[in-house]
């Protein structure tokens, strides 16, 4: 159901790119090229109702944000982060997140 080539991924190493996250191989991941930002974007082929999005990430403390919008078709910059888009933002710290 994702459209993985309309998919994209701001600040992504070309080496770990978003689409690693899309697989269950712990050998592939999705890392940053620099910037401690990495803003996703995934189109799907047709409505979804998503119950929940899991991500793991290391346990070096650091806190995960994750914005969410849905139901836009806007161009993935920078600018929208912190929008009127963002319609929901979910805080978790890497400690103690379930497994996927």
């Amino acid at each position: 159901m994702i459209d993985q080539a309309h998919g994209s991924c701001l600040n992504q190493q070309s080496d770990h790119v978003w689409t690693n996250i899309l697989t269950k191989d712990t050998t592939k991941y999705l890392e940053s090229d620099c910037d401690p930002q990495l803003l996703i974007y995934i189109p799907f082929k047709q409505n979804v109702k998503i119950n929940s999005i899991c991500f793991v990430a290391p346990s070096d403390g650091k806190v995960l944000t994750n914005p969410c919008s849905q139901n836009n078709n806007l161009k993935l910059t920078a600018g929208i982060l912190g929008s009127a888009h963002c319609q929901t933002v979910c805080q978790q710290s890497t400690h103690g997140l379930p497994k996927c």
